[in-house]
């Protein structure tokens, strides 16, 4: 199949001349307007308090954390492509990642603001506490089991498997991309990827190799090198692509999304991760169908969005043509060992204002007549971050947020290797689970005491099976 040939086919199908005449920005625009990155408080955190949160369906709060649970200091850095600005509603998206800094450097932490994240850098991860490909492979059991899975012993212990691809859909450019996932390979053990870098031209222009890469953004960076870092090392068998936007605009975002599908089709099938979103707006419904591009002539792609990290519902996540993913906070011991999961609080959740409940919710016994977000959950509390390396803002950092939870989800799918059809299929496999009282027990993590909450979906995967 011709690229012109499909891109022509996709725009009549998704777009049929809609279009929205929505602003490009350059890189250096949104500078401008970019408002400094800040700090949390000196204070506990969700994590350290073990927070609960109120919920928009018959459920229970969050599961609380065991008194054992160690209670880690340290501070939030929020980047400025993190903040969420109300003249961007509708328009522009931002990116759902948040840094933590440990008290140990929190020195160093204090000169970081906007985007100039180098001083929260670190020469080598920290696994103390923070997460890796191993710790976070054994907590979910798609990769080797080991005592305690902790983050001291998760070297060389990372998941197998993958096949198809796995497109990620960021804004703006990361020059050390291929770079920055060969580093986190190498030093976890984690087989080479078959990685390649598309870069998108504004206007509904082409997403190709060899096109002139977008600005660079520092802050759209940190997040690029999260989401290939996970989604490979949930999936390392599995093409990663990462699609670069040429702006954070909904509609070079969405454009981008048109053409990760199609590097998905010709590889064979697979997922497209989306780490962004923002507010919800009242025209969104006329994106759904760019998520919902199946119509029985290409392979399957299932679409992913992250829930988003200021406790609100966002958009792409309330498309019911995603997989909305929540967020968790792993509690540990004083030793590391995993103990349980809870809530974060900061997770994007709750009914949509204007997507109605799909059936594959409305079947499942999910109250309200809105979409209700998340579906399915991981690991997003930054002071249970993961380790992520990105030589453009300076090294090794601890990231979280429903950015981490979007790609990591969509490599373990990608790994579980059932390659449904559409994100509706995807989403129904998933509330199935939810109603079999002998399965559910067995592939999932209930985190909720009644099960589903908002916040955590239906919970978080344990095993490949039911995904």
């Amino acid at each position: 199949m011709e690229k012109k040939q499909l891109k022509k086919r996709n725009v009549t199908l998704v777009f049929g001349g809609l279009l929205l005449a929505i602003p490009v920005f350059t890189a250096n625009g949104q500078d401008r307007v970019a408002q400094p990155g800040t700090f949390d408080p000196l204070t506990e955190t969700a994590h350290q308090k073990g927070a609960s949160e109120p919920e928009n369906t018959a459920s229970s709060t969050a599961e609380p954390i065991p008194n054992a649970a160690v209670k880690i200091p340290g501070r939030i850095i929020v980047p400025s492509t993190t903040v969420a600005r109300p003249e961007d509603i509708g328009f522009r998206a931002h990116t759902n990642y948040l840094v933590f800094v440990p008290q140990s450097i929190g020195a160093r932490a204090n000169l970081a603001t906007g985007n100039n994240l180098a001083p929260a850098a670190s020469i080598t991860p920290d696994t103390t506490f923070a997460e890796n490909p191993g710790s976070l492979g054994c907590i979910y059991q798609v990769g080797p089991a080991y005592l305690g899975c902790t983050p001291s012993n998760g070297a060389g212990h990372h998941p197998l498997g993958g096949s198809g691809a796995i497109a990620i859909v960021d804004a703006y450019n990361n020059p050390d991309a291929a770079s920055d996932l060969s580093t986190f390979d190498s030093y976890w053990g984690i087989p080479a990827a078959n990685f390649t870098q598309v870069y998108c031209l504004p206007s509904h222009g082409s997403c190709e190799t060899s096109n002139t890469p977008p600005a660079n953004d520092k802050g759209w960076a940190l997040e690029e090198a999260l989401d290939i870092e996970y989604a490979h090392a949930m999936a390392p068998y599995a093409k990663i692509f990462l699609v670069e936007a040429a702006s954070s605009s909904n509609d070079d975002l969405t454009w981008a999304n048109i053409w990760a599908a199609y590097y998905v089709d010709i590889s064979g099938g697979g997922e497209v991760s989306n780490s962004w979103g923002s507010a919800e707006f009242s025209t969104e419904s006329s994106y759904d169908s760019i998520f919902n591009n199946y119509n029985g002539e290409y392979y399957p792609v299932v679409y992913f969005a992250s829930g988003g990290d200021q406790g609100t519902v966002e958009y792409p996540s309330a498309s019911p043509y995603v997989v909305s993913a929540g967020g968790t906070t792993v509690n540990r011991d004083s030793s590391g060992n995993y103990l349980s999961q809870s809530c974060w609080s900061g997770t994007g959740h709750g009914p949509s204002v204007y997507e109605p409940i799909p059936s594959y919710q409305s079947s499942a016994g999910i109250a309200g007549t809105k979409r209700s977000t998340t579906d399915l959950s991981f690991d997003a509390d930054p002071s249970s971050g993961a380790s992520v390396y990105d030589a453009f803002n300076g090294g090794w950092f601890t990231v979280g947020g429903t950015s981490l939870a979007s790609p990591a989800l969509a490599g373990i799918v990608n790994n579980a290797g059932n390659f449904f059809s559409s994100t509706f299929q995807e989403n129904t496999l998933l509330y199935s689970e939810y109603l079999g009282r002998k399965t559910y027990g067995a592939d999932f993590y209930d985190v909720s005491p009644a099960r589903y909450d908002t916040c955590t979906g239906i919970g978080t995967p344990k095993t490949l099976i039911g995904k």
